[in-house]
């Protein structure tokens, strides 16, 4: 068995000087990338990242039934979108002789042993001592005999404490852990024991995870002892909520990364937010004011430089898709336009006569799709909605009710009046006026009209162009539209009003 040499450090303590930091994640190939699996990545690759160690990917895919091939590309695609990349990737399943040895070792030194023809039970549920198992215990594996389940010796009246990065020294007595089983016959080993096998053979060095574990850190600890090694620091990071304070679950919303991808969020929102639950900035360092924390957006190499797990809250965090939208519409509203576009691609499936005008360039409604994108691109919190809006500048447009172009009290005849007017106004556009000059002109016309009554012209314009009662200003629809679809479509308006 390849293990490294037994450390003199303790869990919880401060790293030694020149130490490599060596960090994992551990997901099992069971479901898509959750959030929460997500945020413990996401922590521990900032903290190799920024003290120059080393994160490492490592499958736990020991239960055959559920693990699936296609859950496992899940998680490393996404892990990839999110910029996570890892140095040292592993598989549980292939590495099953190194934790047969490490079983035989702790049977040959009786700090374990088979418990055969335990009663049955449903569920998890056993004794409450189990302890009783002890008398019938044999330290070799029976020829011929099904059912041996390996349990670890637990000693009686210790104390084991976990000096947590998060919530500091957490205390546990042996006398309230039980002899949990380690491995059901020699090829099956369970969850703490290959976690621990695995920490010690790869040199982790810190482990942080969701306080779900909180659990499975005395067992872990119990074992590292038992195997002659020193535990790694432990940091258990708070839960993650939903709105009603409840577990976070797919059943209240969204929880997986496949999904959120789908939606349109964007990977830098999904990190930013994901970095904030659970952990915050503080007060500068060089000022000690406060003011600092009130920074909210944060790109992956600030967040490296500015990371402590000294930040992260105790108290768990309510995961609000609002806030999240809100933090991927200023992403979105950020990016240039050429990459903006380059990310809408993935979403054109959705509106294919989208996809056909987004990719030729020589489509004689592409700059009308380039300037809807510039448009929508200030309000829209998804990219897959943005693709949606888009799609509304489209020729086919289901023309309104002619009764929604009227103006509060306004008379068909009123009506037509202002559409007509504005028709005029924009047939006597240049044609390449930027938005902000076309709105300037339009906005003054519209002052000069019925008494500086603006509605009385912007509002049927805008339904004229748009055929929504909710939709852009009407100075960008005529921007995007250009001056003869909008007086094309004025001009059917019109038509409509008068039939």
């Amino acid at each position: 068995m390849k293990l490294p040499q037994k450390t003199k450090s303790a869990s919880g303590k401060s790293p030694r000087k020149n130490e490599t930091l060596r960090l994992r994640i551990a997901p099992s190939p069971t479901g898509y990338l959750h959030v929460g699996t997500a945020r413990a990545a996401l922590y521990n690759w900032l903290l190799a990242r920024q003290k120059g160690g080393i994160f490492i990917l490592r499958i736990e895919d020991t239960d055959k039934v559920r693990s699936k091939k296609e859950y496992e590309n899940d998680i490393m695609r996404h892990l990839k979108w999110l910029g996570l990349t890892w140095d040292e990737e592993y598989r549980q399943s292939e590495r099953y002789e190194l934790y047969r040895k490490a079983l035989l070792q702790l049977l040959s030194e009786k700090k374990v042993y088979i418990s055969y023809d335990e009663p049955h039970v449903e569920g998890d549920r056993r004794p409450a001592d189990t302890r009783a198992f002890r008398k019938n215990a044999v330290f070799e594996f029976q020829t011929g005999k099904q059912g041996g389940v390996v349990r670890f010796m637990t000693p009686d009246h210790e104390e084991v404490v976990c000096d947590d990065m998060v919530r500091g020294p957490i205390h546990f007595n042996t006398d309230d852990i039980e002899d949990f089983s380690i491995a059901k016959g020699l090829d099956e080993p369970l969850y703490n024991f290959v976690v621990t096998v695995d920490d010690i053979d790869l040199g982790i060095t810190d482990v942080i995870r969701g306080e779900d574990h909180i659990s499975n850190t005395p067992k872990q600890m119990l074992l590292y002892k038992a195997l002659g090694h020193t535990p790694p620091r432990f940091g258990h990071l708070p839960l993650l909520l939903a709105t009603d304070r409840s577990k976070l679950s797919k059943r209240k919303g969204t929880t997986s990364m496949k999904d959120f991808v789908t939606q349109g969020f964007l990977p830098e929102a999904m990190v930013n937010y994901l970095a904030l639950l659970g952990w915050h900035l503080g007060a500068s360092s060089e000022t000690g004011r406060a003011s600092a924390a009130d920074q909210e957006f944060f790109t992956l190499d600030e967040l490296v430089k500015v990371f402590s797990m000294d930040r992260v809250r105790k108290s768990n965090s309510v995961f609000d898709m609002a806030k999240l939208r809100y933090f991927n519409s200023h992403y979105i509203k950020a990016l240039p336009l050429d990459d903006l576009l380059k990310r809408l691609e993935p979403y054109y499936e959705q509106q294919p006569h989208v996809a056909e005008i987004a990719g030729a360039t020589n489509h004689p409604l592409h700059e009308r799709f380039r300037r809807a994108v510039q448009v929508e691109q200030s309000r829209a919190e998804l990219l897959s909605d943005l693709v949606t809006a888009v799609a509304s500048y489209r020729d086919e447009s289901q023309p309104c009710d002619p009764a929604m172009l009227h103006w509060k009290i306004m008379t068909t005849e009123e009506t037509i009046a202002s559409l007509q007017h504005s028709k005029s106004l924009i047939a006597g556009l240049r044609g390449d006026e930027e938005l902000a000059e076309l709105q300037a002109s339009l906005l003054q016309k519209a002052g000069e009209y019925k008494q500086g009554d603006r509605g009385a012209l912007l509002w049927p314009l805008r339904v004229a162009l748009s055929n929504k009662e909710k939709s852009p200003s009407p100075f960008e629809l005529v921007w995007v539209l250009g001056k003869d679809e909008s007086c094309d479509r004025i001009e059917g308006a019109l038509a409509r009003l008068r039939t």
